[in-house]
């Protein structure tokens, strides 16, 4: 009786232990006992989110290429303007030398009406002369070179502006996509149960500590490379063209979750696709993917100072770049946030989360 007993015990954690091994290799998290399923919702959630990573880097690469297409054209703008007052220059001396030829030739007439001097006169006159028209052939030349690339910058210029608008209407409709992938997204996000919100949350958590760990690193190695000199106040600019503070720094309700919570960094709202600034000179401590903060870029200050921006559609830097103060490291996306289209920015000192509005240049 003992061991039929034992073998049913048995034979049901076997059962148990595969079912609940199925559950987890879906993806899908659920109260087993009285509670309801949201594996469908939540694999659609996830295959939503997957396909706007695709998109949103896609996207981001378009906005890079159409940003650089940009300043080649004010490059050979600013080339065909100074190409022009060089023409124009030119073309001043010409007109000088046409008037000094001209003068000349009074003031010789003139010399043979009053008959004086003139075998020497006549000398000079033709060395004068010869030099002048010897410029004059040279700057004509000149002319004609000039002529020649602005020709040749004008057909590169047009060529990068079609190519600029060919790609902005590509990108577009990309950015048509990715509203309709991220209706998807948050419609089934809504339809997904508490259980599956814990595990977005607990896999968040996660992240946090690799952004602890990555920060660490990075304080250790300003330590060892503070020369003790003394140093102006740390100060940084606002990281993106334009937007506004959705979420403060510190404490907040989460209603989805029920739940006080603690921000130690601030939400903006910012455009889809806005350019992300390095808020100060740095280095590039960490470029990558985070679950429940998408593309994230960590960078390394001066004076212990490290800044952390996530959700980003796409990011342009790499570990170990150095970059200065305004240069695009990524750009504005929905990667890894259940908010929307947002920038999460966070500023540390030595390792410890602070209010990054009292650092706003």
């Amino acid at each position: 009786m003992r061991k039929k007993v034992c073998n049913t015990i048995r034979s049901f954690l076997t059962v148990f232990a595969v079912i609940s091994f199925g559950i987890l290799k879906t993806g899908a998290v659920s109260i087993l006992f009285g509670g309801e399923l949201y594996a469908k919702e939540y694999k659609e959630y996830e295959k939503a989110e997957k396909e706007l990573i695709r998109l949103e880097d896609e996207a981001g690469r378009i906005k890079s290429e159409i940003i650089s297409l940009e300043k080649e054209i004010e490059n050979i703008k600013l080339k065909i303007e100074k190409n022009k007052k060089t023409s124009d220059d030119i073309r001043q001396e010409i007109s000088n030398i046409i008037k000094v030829l001209y003068f000349i030739s009074l003031e010789k007439k003139l010399n043979h009406f009053l008959l004086k001097d003139i075998e020497t006169k006549n000398i000079r006159y033709g060395e004068y002369i010869k030099s002048l028209i010897s410029k004059y052939d040279e700057n004509l030349q000149k002319i004609a070179v000039l002529n020649e690339e602005y020709r040749q910058q004008a057909d590169e210029l047009n060529s990068r502006l079609a190519k600029s608008v060919q790609a902005k209407q590509v990108l577009d409709r990309k950015i048509g996509e990715i509203y309709q992938f991220m209706e998807i997204k948050n419609s089934n996000l809504v339809k997904t149960g508490k259980e599956e919100k814990r595990l977005l949350m607990s896999a968040k958590e996660e992240s946090v500590k690799k952004i602890d760990e990555v920060t660490k690193r990075g304080n250790v190695a300003s330590e060892k490379e503070d020369s003790g000199e003394r140093v102006s106040a740390f100060s940084i600019i606002w990281p993106v063209r334009q937007g506004d503070v959705l979420r403060e720094y510190g404490g907040y309700y989460d209603e989805s979750m029920n739940l006080e919570k603690f921000s130690r960094g601030i939400i903006i709202k910012a455009p889809f696709l806005s350019e992300v600034y390095a808020v100060s000179d740095a280095k590039v401590l960490f470029s990558g993917w985070l679950k429940g903060f998408g593309n994230t870029v960590i960078l390394e200050h001066s004076q212990g100072f490290i800044s952390v921006y996530s959700h980003l559609a796409r990011a342009e830097v790499s570990k170990g770049d150095i970059v200065k103060e305004r240069d695009i490291i990524g750009f504005v996306g929905d990667t890894g946030s259940n908010e929307g289209v947002i920038l999460y920015f966070e500023l540390r000192k030595n390792g410890k989360a602070v209010d990054p509005m009292n650092y706003i240049k």
